[in-house]
Parts: structure tokens; sequence; C-alpha cells
């Protein structure tokens, strides 16, 4: 079984390199710690050679008019962005603490302009990058957030 520490880690991996929790997990052992793995991972041509070169944007990604819905649904109606206000009813949608710090993972990666909102082009264009498909969630990219597995097939 693998520790919190080591998940965090594995997490951290993924978002940085894009890799799969296989691959994270072999380099994160070798190298113990998340930089010297991530820069081994980028750097040495022989630590890939057993790993495909990964992808960010999956062969199939959810339609931008299915993410945009989504988008809509937690839209604040006086604004062109998701809001705290739209924030919280997602994570309470997700029965997610709002102030989990594996959050800032996702807010990274759909280049979330402040705390708790979202703007659309960093929406769409996030989900894209991370493979956001369909149920379930491919946590390869996020393994300690078990809520995604419940968010809304695109």
């Amino acid at each position: 079984m693998v520790d919190r520490k080591m998940e965090e880690n594995i997490a951290q991996f993924c978002g940085v390199t894009g890799a799969s929790v296989k691959d994270a997990k072999k380099f994160l052992e070798k190298y113990k710690r998340v930089d010297v793995a991530v820069d081994a991972y980028y750097g040495d041509p022989t630590a890939l050679s057993a790993a495909p070169t990964p992808s960010r944007t999956p062969a199939h990604v959810a339609s931008t008019s299915k993410l945009n819905a989504v988008f809509d649904k937690y839209k604040d109606p006086d604004s062109t962005e998701i809001t705290v206000d739209g924030t919280i009813r997602l994570c309470e949608d997700l029965g997610v603490n709002p102030e989990d710090v594996v959050l800032l993972a996702v807010a990274y990666e759909l280049k979330s302009p402040r705390v708790g909102e979202w703007g659309r082009a960093g929406w769409v264009e996030g989900w894209k990058a991370i493979g956001w498909v369909s149920v379930p969630f491919p946590c390869t990219r996020f393994p300690s957030l078990p809520f995604l597995h419940f968010l809304p097939s695109l």
C-alpha cells in the first residue's frame, strides 16, 4: 500500500509531467525526491527508454460544448467566471472540502486566475489537457482526488 506522502508525491509528479501513476512510482522510487525525479524524467534519455513519452493531450477528450455546459452550471450569473460561490457549489456536489490543498493542482491545470475562481478558457483547455473524457475521471493525473470519479460524464 502506498503511504500518504508517496500519494502526494505521485500527484505532484503526474501534475508536472503528465506521466502515468506507474511511471511516477518508478521514478520516485528510484530518485526519492519529486524535483530530482522530474529532472530525471525530462533530462535522462535512458530513464525514459522503458517508459513511453506521455501525451498531455489524450486521443479522446471531452467536447468543448460539454465542458462549457458544466462551466455554465457553476458560473456566476452576474459574471463571466465561476466565482467562489460556484466553486463552493461544485465542491459540495463533489463532496469535497473546498480547502483541500490538492485542489491547488487542479487550479494550476485549469489556469485559475484567483483562488476559487475559474475562467472559461482555462476551464475548457485545462480539463482537455488533463484528459477529462468521461466517468470515471482519469485519476492518473490526480490520484489523491477520489471525488473526481463523480464528475459528470462528458
